[in-house]
């Protein structure tokens, strides 16, 4: 397993050197926590679009949310201001690196996702999920039951509670 520097400048140069070229953005979610309490967790087959995943992400871990939220926004600021001379403006990518890349990382890029569209950025594209093409996801790696289908009713509820608690973080 790789121990990924905590230094978000060292990780950012490492990652798209070596994992994500052509990333713009890239964000280390290796310290986000699953749910604590065994019974309530998603299945293990569940990827981070379960509702329990996405709660996780959201409320288990608080200074490494605001940590990455503000990193996030700082960074994609930084990047929209030094493109908006270009007369054909590229498109700002930002990668979500874990372990497997099954629920951390999947549960903060649809969050981040859904707050971006929430604050009238421009995300044109859904999410790309890497690790369906490697080996961490096996074919009966669960992504569309009702807890993990991006469209859950339940789920606008929580990304509506990532867009408070994002913008709380000012």
């Amino acid at each position: 397993m790789c121990n990924f520097p905590d230094d978000k400048n060292a990780l950012d140069h490492l990652l798209q050197q070596t994992y994500s070229p052509g990333m713009d953005i890239v964000v280390n979610c290796m310290h986000y926590w699953r749910d604590k309490d065994s019974k309530n967790r998603a299945h293990g087959k569940c990827i981070g679009e379960h509702c329990r995943n996405l709660v996780a992400a959201l409320f288990f871990n608080d200074a490494k949310l605001e940590s990455d939220f503000k990193y996030i926004k700082q960074q994609l600021e930084e990047k929209l201001t030094e493109r908006a001379s270009e007369t054909d403006i590229k498109p700002v990518h930002i990668c979500f690196m874990s372990r497997r890349g099954r629920h951390r990382s999947v549960a903060l890029c649809r969050l981040t996702y859904e707050v971006l569209k929430r604050n009238g950025y421009n995300v044109t594209k859904e999410p790309v999920y890497l690790s369906q093409l490697a080996l961490a996801w096996s074919n009966d790696q669960c992504w569309m039951c009702e807890d993990c289908h991006v469209n859950s009713e339940g789920k606008d509820y929580l990304y509506g509670m990532a867009d408070i608690v994002c913008n709380s973080f000012e």
